[in-house]
């Protein structure tokens, strides 16, 4: 019995531990990216496993990827991949269609794959022992980062339900990336941001009031009076 209450004493110190961890993770992700100027995340990603996260700003459809400290916009991702334990299983490229990990003839999203567990023609239980998100990007100093979202030595099954709420949270954030990937390039912000007025040709714009058209009647008006004035000029 005294080791009963040990161990479930030790456990509640360990979910403490874990969940001050975690929250000072969290705090960390927050101002990070409460720092960045023209930028206003709304939705956040903190790994329990490691320092990895990623913050949201939908509006501006980029995303802050932690701790790399990269601002990520659809140019400057490359790919984005789903692996687990190390094996690629669904990845997918800028400007072309969705590389789909095709598993005995069958296409999947991560979800269906990771919790599915299907090898070949077969479903079996094997244990999953890490989830992660990488992000090909086209920054020099980290081209390939990667985001964990499930990571245990000993492994898990299908049925786990944290397995299966950290493998939904990585779709929707694959989702995410998948999504700000494939935007198409804004045009300048100057031009847009300046509006009509941004080109100035004031010679062409009032050209109508600075050299009007005459029918012949009030030309041959103007020229008679014009021969007069220069006759009276001579005669002076």
């Amino acid at each position: 019995m005294g080791y009963l209450a040990i161990f479930a004493v030790g456990v509640v110190v360990a979910v403490i531990v874990a969940l001050y961890a975690q929250s000072k993770k969290e705090a960390a992700l927050v101002a990070a990216a409460a720092a960045i100027p023209n930028f206003s995340a709304a939705k956040y990603y903190c790994s329990l496993q490691d320092k990895t996260g990623l913050a949201l700003d939908p509006v501006r459809r980029k995303v802050l990827t932690f701790p790399y400290g990269s601002i990520l916009e659809g140019v400057n991702i490359t790919a984005v991949e789903v692996i687990r334990d190390g094996f690629s299983l669904q990845m997918s490229n800028r400007g072309s269609q969705l590389a789909g990990a095709a598993i005995g003839g069958v296409i999947l999203g991560p979800v269906g794959l990771i919790l599915g567990g299907i090898t070949g023609s077969k479903r079996t239980e094997e244990k999953t022992k890490e989830v992660v998100l990488r992000i090909y990007t086209n920054d020099l100093m980290n081209p390939i980062q990667d985001v964990t979202f499930y990571r245990n030595s000993n492994g898990a099954t299908s049925d786990d339900s944290y397995l299966g709420s950290q493998v939904k949270e990585m779709e929707y954030w694959h989702g995410v990336i998948k999504a700000i990937m494939q935007t198409e390039a804004a045009p300048p912000s100057n031009l847009v941001d300046a509006g009509p007025h941004a080109i100035n040709t004031p010679e062409l714009t009032n050209a109508a009031e600075v050299l009007p058209v005459l029918s012949s009647e009030e030309a041959a008006k103007k020229k008679a009076a014009l021969r007069a004035e220069l006759a009276s000029m001579k005669k002076v």
